[in-house]
This record gives structure tokens, sequence and C-alpha cells, in this order.
């Protein structure tokens, strides 16, 4: 395979990369910040507004973070083949949990007890969020990753050697 190619795939699981560790970062922080209490509707695993006002903020910035690695490790010039692939990943793979989240029963909810109790990666695997919140993450995500492409995009005069 040739060098483009490489520097686009590196890219994209570089941006991939750094979302996720972005987010896995800062949801705990938010987690501990806001609490159980605050970040779930009471006796239920529903997500809250204060939660929602917090991680909406935090996925856009995830997704620009992950534009401005793929733009960056992807270089001169599959910069741009690394982003576009990335937002294609995300909208796609977003859509797709979408349709699943929409289509899928009401059968399965979680009840959760309001006491403090749960660890971060607990609530995650309970957590409900609206619908309408599913829909809008993959397109929030798409916006972000093309911003951030634009903002790590490799002057003409940084080449290759620029990219750090």
């Amino acid at each position: 395979m040739n060098s483009m190619l490489w520097r686009t795939v590196l890219g994209t699981f570089a941006g991939y990369a750094a979302i996720f560790v972005w987010t896995v970062m800062t949801f705990t922080l938010w987690w501990w910040v806001l609490g159980q209490g605050m970040a779930f509707q009471p006796g239920t695993a529903d997500v809250t507004g204060a939660w929602l006002a917090g991680t909406l903020p935090l996925n856009l910035g995830g997704a620009i973070l992950g534009g401005w690695v793929a733009a960056r490790v992807g270089g001169r010039p599959a910069s741009r083949p690394a982003v576009v692939s990335l937002l294609l990943v995300l909208v796609i793979l977003g859509v797709w949990m979408a349709i699943t989240q929409t289509t899928a029963s009401g059968e399965a909810v979680a009840v959760v007890d309001p006491a403090p109790d749960l660890s971060p990666f607990e609530a995650a695997a309970v957590a409900i969020q609206p619908v309408w919140v599913s829909w809008i993450l993959p397109f929030l995500g798409g916006l972000g990753v093309w911003i951030g492409g634009v903002l790590g995009h490799p002057g003409p005069e940084e080449g290759h050697a620029g990219r750090p």
C-alpha cells in the first residue's frame, strides 16, 4: 500500500482513539462532578438535562480533538482523506446506533437506585438518553470532526515534516 493510504488509515484510527480517550476521561469527570443524583432522574436510568448540558459540549469537543488528530497524523496530502474517513465512521456508526435505539423495545428499562453507588462505567452501561440525542450525536460528531480537521490541516509549508 502507498504512503498516503497508510497515513489516511493511521489518521482515522488515531482520531477515533483520541475521541475514545477524551470521552472516557471527560464523562468520568462529569459523572464525579454531578453525581448519580444529578445525572439520573430519580429512581430511573433516564439522564437529566444537567447531564445532557455537560455531555453534548463534551461530545463536540471530543469530535473536534479527533478531527484535529486525524488531520495532523494524516499530514499532507492525506489529512483530508483521514478527516473525511473519520467523519464517515462517526456518522455511519452514530446513525446505526440511533436506529438501534429508536427501534429497540421499551421492555428493558433499567431502574437505578438513586443512592450514589454506581461507578461511571456502571452508569454508562445502564444510562438511557432521549432518542433525539441519539440522532443529534452523529451530526454533532461529524461537525466537530470537520472543524477539528480544518484546524489541524497542515499548511503547505509544513508538508510531511511539519506534523508533530
